[in-house]
Order: structure tokens, then sequence, then C-alpha cells
């Protein structure tokens, strides 16, 4: 009995079709008869004769065959989790003969295999074989052979085959270029039958524009995470002003359903040229020049060379990655975009100004990371030039990633009484290449605290102690004019710091009375001085309309006084309670990334209960969290005067600092529809897991440091003094951690998607954010005790709650986490939201939706 598992790519251009097929016959060709005891030849005739349909799985086309002596499956436009699924399937089956083909698009320099949603690497075939069920049956099957046969590029080598060791345990080749003889007819005819269904799908087709446009608004401070494969997309947007942070690795953009409602982008940040970065923004740059469509685009930040050729007219399998972003600065020029802005840091850290609005606020945005004329850059920039097909590394990171792009977000609203908002966008650099950014910040009062607005600031003073619970009023009255509102702000100050209600000197302009506040917010914390004003009541289903809290915070509203929360909108988290696993695993599997050939031996031991532990974390999970959520958005009340109110009170400013996008194409229907506030917010998510935490496994402290999981408590530090030193318990002894400054932010990207060469202890014990965004298929177990081992050394603040948002989640190894570390997640008060790729966001107005976590502050 042989296997045969054959992997079709999808193209990008039509060109492509027939480079696939080319490559599928030849990979065919290299079939070894002798070894497989059966003729492909004859197999692939029967397949194409009955003309097999395939079946919908997973989001690509799979079709199966089987006959006495071959057992065959082929994935048309598969994604990451079905091609690794039908590797399982492939090395756990008892056939002494299995066969990989892979045919499609490939990264030039590493070889990666480029799937629907990601990249197939050898380190990822090499994961597989280490997992326990297929260690153990390829154990039992030492005469089994497999064959390989891909783009001879990169990794995909046997050399890199042996360095891994899999060749002192199994019997591994890869590109064999032995042929079979006799007829190829049937190979032709099989490889036309396939490649019928493996369509090319254009730009246009896969990036549809709408019909209506400018419906979406920011009623607050908003944060969007879109999951998006390998990578992923953010945009953060308020009222006036929409920032897009990379694209994610899908071609069809994870971002554009959402997007495609906007009327404009007024920046795009491209915090680095990776794999799981390009896909997804070159395509919207590549639609756009197909027609002047919505959203328009104001400017890019991005770190690339200035001189750039002009893209390359090659359709070949092997894809570049400065040929691609040389591509998509071309589609931006041809679109009439500016050349894309620099963002490096000099000597000092001095911020760049976004968006300035007089009445509204201040967005400010200081670049951490990279440092300008540094070693690195000019490296970076010289390999560029010379279109490199693989950048070299600084150590084990590429060098794209050490330049990468890291920025601090800092919005500052205008009335000193609303709480500021801060985002670390780190990109892919390693935490000590913008550590030293972050310490140039040290006198930025609003990074001390773990929530602050200017007047708490002002009460407590630079470098003082925790401030108290900040309240504010959400409906602020309107000002007659810049001065007398400032008079105003002057006279609302009292001793204590409370802020006085101000009495509008204008006439009273009325909300409409179906206006509700937003469910979303969480229950603000007990304030220093009450406000008197009730709270009112969120519908339980309602959103928050566009004409709410920051919008409506320049008009006389019919509505309660209620207090802004200090902490961004998150679903309440309890789903995970009940489970029950055992405390201690059956083993402890290896770091991610190793490909120690002892690692066969480790997986094997105890197997068998193992499985039955990850089965049951899984399958109560399934079950009590996971499932889509989905919430709608009802479109808020017509506001047809409200352009001329925003212009009126707060000044009708423009974004400062940067260009200003073009004027906007008139949409063929839909441009006066009601404007809405697009809210996609998922079911309560679970509040801690099971088990019993194990606090003795040891951690890594950095990048090149090992630690563990138990840190005894810190004396108390003040707000942005350097924390005491630490000592963490580990498997052989205590090891004195190294005193930080933290650094307070109200959310954080984990940097390299949570890698251990990019984010370690130290990570977590400077960057101290009430939200973690975790974006990765496969979320490190790793990377989450860190982050619990990181904020048992927050001090005084370690009752602080903390949110984990992943984009994607692997409820096989997750469930089990959750359950060993219940008693931690509870006692530091960690929380685990649902996956943004679980989450829905879906506009009452129009049949779209799109998978995203969202995040009002």
């Amino acid at each position: 009995m042989s296997s045969l598992l054959v992997v079709v790519g999808e193209p990008h251009e039509e060109d492509q079709k027939n480079l696939i097929v080319e490559q599928l016959v030849k990979g065919l060709q290299c079939w070894d008869t002798q070894r497989a005891g059966c003729d492909v030849n004859e197999e692939l005739q029967v397949f194409a004769t009955q003309e097999i349909q395939p079946v919908d799985s997973e989001g690509c086309l799979a079709f199966t065959h089987a006959s006495k002596g071959l057992q065959m499956e082929i994935l048309v436009q598969p994604g990451v989790k079905s091609v690794k699924s039908g590797l399982k399937k492939l090395l756990t089956a008892s056939s002494k003969y299995k066969y990989v083909l892979f045919s499609g698009l490939t990264f030039q320099g590493t070889g990666s295999w480029i799937l629907s949603d990601g990249a197939f690497t050898l380190q990822d075939f090499v994961n597989l074989t280490t997992e326990a069920e297929v260690a153990k049956a390829l154990d039992l099957q030492q005469d089994a052979f497999i064959s390989i046969n891909c783009l001879r590029e990169g990794e995909w080598n046997q050399t890199s085959i042996a360095k891994c060791g899999l060749t002192k345990k199994l019997n591994v080749s890869v590109n064999n270029d032995s042929q079979v003889s006799g007829d190829q007819s049937s190979l032709q005819s099989f490889s036309a039958y396939i490649d019928s269904f493996n369509e090319t799908v254009a730009v246009s087709d896969l990036l549809k524009e709408s019909s209506v446009v400018g419906n979406i608004r920011f009623s607050r401070p908003s944060m969007y995470v879109f999951p998006g494969g390998d990578g992923d997309s953010a945009m953060f947007g308020i009222a006036g002003f929409t920032m897009l942070i990379d694209g994610g690795f899908s071609r069809r953009s994870c971002f554009w359903d959402f997007a495609k409602h906007l009327d404009r982008i007024d920046a795009v940040l491209m915090t680095h040229t990776g794999q799981d970065n390009l896909l997804g923004l070159s395509s919207v740059f590549q639609r756009k020049t197909t027609g002047d469509i919505y959203p328009q685009i104001g400017c890019i930040f991005a770190n690339t060379s200035e001189k750039r050729p002009g893209p390359t007219n090659s359709k070949g399998l092997l894809v570049n990655l400065t040929s691609e972003v040389n591509a998509l600065f071309e589609f931006s020029r041809q679109i009439g975009l500016p050349k894309a802005m620099p963002a490096l840091r000099g000597a000092t850290v001095e911020p760049i100004k976004l968006y300035h609005k007089v009445g509204h606020g201040t967005l400010q945005m200081y670049i951490l990371n990279p440092v300008k004329d540094s070693r690195e850059v000019k490296d970076f920039l010289q390999q560029w030039d010379k279109s490199a097909k693989k950048f070299t590394s600084v150590g084990p990171v590429p060098l794209p990633d050490v330049v990468s792009i890291a920025a601090l977000l800092i919005w500052t609203p205008s009335n000193p009484d609303d709480v500021i908002t801060r985002i670390l966008f780190p990109g892919t650099a390693p935490q000590e290449r913008f550590f030293d950014g972050m310490d140039r910040l040290k006198n930025l009062d609003y990074l001390q605290h773990p929530s602050c607005t200017e007047n708490s600031l002002k009460t407590k003073g630079k470098g003082g102690s925790r401030p108290a619970s900040v309240k504010t009023t959400s409906q602020r009255k309107e000002a007659t004019s810049a001065g007398s509102r400032k008079a105003e702000v002057a006279k609302a100050k009292s001793i204590n710091g409370t802020p006085t209600k101000i009495s509008p000197t204008s006439p009273k302009k009325s909300v409409p009375k179906s206006v509700t506040t937003s469910p979303l917010k969480e229950k603000p914390k007990k304030a220093a001085s009450p406000v008197k004003s009730p709270i009112k009541k969120r519908a339980e289903h309602g959103v928050a309309a566009h004409f709410a809290e920051s919008d409506a915070a320049f008009v006389e509203a019919d509505v309660p006084a209620q207090p802004v929360a200090a902490e961004p909108v998150c679903p309440s988290q309890s789903a995970y309670s009940e489970v029950v696993i055992p405390a201690e695993p059956a083993f402890s599997p290896q770091s991610e990334g190793s490909s120690d050939v002892s690692s066969f031996e480790n997986l094997k031991a105890s197997n068998q209960q193992f499985s039955m532990e990850r089965s049951m974390a899984g399958e109560f999970a399934e079950q009590q969290f996971m499932g889509n959520h989905q919430v709608e958005d009802p479109i808020s009340p017509d506001q047809q005067d409200f352009n001329q109110q925003e212009v009126d009170l707060m000044g009708g400013g423009e974004p400062m600092g940067i260009p200003a996008p073009g004027p906007p194409p008139k949409p063929a229907t839909g441009r006066g529809a009601p404007r809405s506030t697009a809210t996609g917010r998922p079911a309560s998510p679970s509040k801690a897991a099971v088990g019993k935490a194990d606090t003795t496994a040891k951690r890594r402290a950095s990048p090149t440091k090992q630690t563990s999981a138990q840190a005894a408590a810190p004396k108390r530090p003040t707000s942005f003094t350097k924390s005491a030193s630490v000592s963490v318990a580990t498997g052989r002894g205590k090891s004195e951690l190294k005193p930080v400054t933290p650094v307070y932010v109200d959310l954080a990207y984990i940097p390299g998607h949570g890698d251990h060469n990019y984010a370690g202890l130290d990570f977590f014990r400077r960057v101290r954010a009430r939200y973690y965004v975790l974006s990765a298929k496969s979320p490190s177990m790793e990377t989450l005790s860190l982050l619990l081992d990181g904020k048992r050394t927050w001090g005084e603040h370690v009752d602080q709650p903390a949110t984990v948002i992943l984009t994607y989640d692997d409820m096989d190894s997750l469930g089990y986490w959750l359950g060993l570390n219940k008693e931690s997640l509870i006692e530091l008060k960690v929380d685990i939201a649902p996956a943004a790729d679980r989450c829905k966001v879906n506009l009452q107005d129009h049949e779209t939706s799109c998978s995203a976590f969202r995040l009002e502050f």
C-alpha cells in the first residue's frame, strides 16, 4: 500500500496556471514505481476517467481516491491547517511509500509554500513529525519511505533535512530526480482535470467595492483586529481619522470587507517587509488601480529604499519579497499617492503629529525602532537595492524584522477629563530593539500609570503614586468658542482635581431619543469622587450610535451624565471556568521550533494519557466557548446635519503632519446612507480555565536567557521608577531579575507573533498592558506562560486586569494550557478572549460581515 498527497496552490495570475500544471506533471514523473509497488499512471487514469468530484473541506477543494494499492488525496488551494491535516493522515497511514507533491507559488530564498492563509515551511513539517500521534505511528513503520517533491528553493533540500535530524530516524528524500517509465498521457489528463478546478480569481472579483460608503463612524477611539492568516491587520479609528496597520498574509485582504465602507484611510503603517504582511496590502493597492473606488488613502509610512526599480514582469512560481513591495509602491504611485514616508528614530524620540482638531484632540505617533543611519538599516537598504533573494539575519532574527517599525500611538482628547489612549505596535522588532526607544520616553507622564487623564496627571504630579480611578462625564456641554471653552475648563478645576459640570453658553441641540449608550463598555470602577448623575442602563443587544460618546460630547443631549470607563471595552470572560483537567501533564513538550531527534522518544512517552487529557480540554472548550460569535450593528439614527455641526463645533480641521487624501469619487448609490457605528463584539469569553498551575517549569527571561515560572512579590515601585529586583524560582533554584522601567499602555501587540526570539519575560515585565494581542495561527503556550510570569512582577499593579486577544486559537493545546494554569489566571486576573477569527462584525444596512475583534476605548 502506498500513499499520495498532492497540494495545488492558488495562482495569482492567469499565466501561473500553466506553470503549476507543468510542476504537477514533473512531480508525478518522480513517483518511484519500484518502491511504491504500484503504477501511478494507471491510478491517475482511473481518477481522471471517473471524474471524481471534490468536497469543500475547511475552505479548500479536497479529492480522495482509494484502491487496493494506493490511497490518494488532492488538495486544491488549501490553507495551512488543511495541509497539516493531510500530511498527518499520510504520515500515520500504514503505507510503506509516502509521496508528497506541492505545486504552487513559493517564496524565493526560504522556499516556503504559499497557501491561501499562510506559508508552510520545512520546520512545520519537522514539527509535525514530532507530534505524539505521528511520532508513535512512524516509530512502528521503520521501513517506511517518505518522498517530498516541490520547487528546489530554500530549505527544501536533502542537506536541510539532515540538519533537522529527520534522516536519523526516518527514510526521507527531497526532490529525487528519478523518473518513471511508460505512457505519460495519463499524467497530462489528470493534471488538466485538476487544473479545471484551480481557478484564478481577479483582484477586482476578490475585493469587490461597496455601494454603501461613509456609513461607519467611530464614536470613541476604537481598535479592530482582523485575523489575516500568518499575519494580521489592525485598524485604529477616532472621529475624523483612521489608521491601518499592516495587511495580513492572505491575498484576499482580511480588512477589506470592513474598510470598503470607509470613505478614507488617512494613514497606512507597514511595520515590516515580510511574507506575513505583504499580500494583504498589495491586493488593495492593486485593486485601486482598476478603478476610482473607496476608501481613499492618505499616505504610507514604510522604510524602503528610494532607489526602487519598477515591478518585475516575471510570472514564475517564485515570489520575491522586494519585487512584490516594489510593485506595491508602483501601484501607489499610479493612484497618485506620495512616496512612502520613512519612520525612523533619531537620537531623541520626537512625535509625529498624525491628527489634530480643535476641541477634539491630538493623535501622535512615537517611533521606537529602527534607529536612523544605524548599521542594520544601511545593510537592509543595500540588500534591498540588490533585490536580494533572501535577507541576511542578525542572530536568529531576519534583517527585515530587526529594522521593523515599532510605533507607539498616543491619543490625547481635548477634554482634560477624558482618558488618554496608548497603543503599542512593535511590529516584528525583537524586544531589545525598541526597549531603548521606550527608555527615551521616561518623561511622558501618561506612560507611568495604568490609566490616566490630563487632570489626573496634574493632580498627582510627575512620578506620583498610582492615580485614583478616573471618572468623567460622557456628555459634555457645547462651548461657543475656543476661548470660552478654555475659560470654562479652567473654572471647572477644583482643589481636589474633581471636574465640575460646565454650564453651556450656546443653545441646546437635541439628540434623537433613539440614541443609546454603548453596551460594550465595561463597568466603570468606583471613583474617588462620586458622580451624582445616574448611569443610564444599556440595552442588552444595543450598540453605540455614531452620535454617542465622543461625537455627542459636543452637543447637548437629554441623556443622564455617565462616567466613562477608564478601560477599553472587552466582553466578560467566564466560559472556561468549569473545565476539569488533570493538574499535571503527561509530559513536557519541547520548545517551539526544536528539531532535536530525541523529541521522538519524549513525545512517545505516555502518549495515550496525554492524548486523552488534551481531548478532554478540546471537547469542553468547543462545547462551552468556541463557535462563531456574531453581533449585528444596527444603523444609528439619521444625522443629516452632523457634518456641519462637526465643522462648526470642532473647527473643521484636517489631519496634520501627513498629506490629505484626494477628493473622494462619487459612489453609484448609497452615499447618503445613514451613518452607523461599526461594532463587532464577541459573546462572553472565558475568565480562566482549569487545573493547577505548573509554577516550576523553566521559562525564557529573554531571547537569550532562561527563567521560570513563579516570581516572589517585589517591592512596590513608584510610578515610573525601576522596579525592585525580583527573585524568580526555577528548577535549579532562584535567579535574580534585573530591575526594569515599566511602561503602561492600554493595548500592546506581542512582537514577532509571540516567537521566543522576539518576546521574552522582560517584555511582559516592562510593557504592562490592559490588553495584549497575540497574532499567530498556532499561539505559543510558552509565550502565554511568560505573560503570567511577567505579571507576577508588576508589584502594586499586579491586580490590574489583563486580557489576551488571540487572532486564532488551537483548542487542542490552548484548552490544556488553560487547565494547567487555572489558579494562576484567576490569581493574576488574566483573561483569554475568544479568538478574532471566531468574532464577527456585522452591519445591518448591507450583507457584509468580517472576522474581527473590536475594542472601544
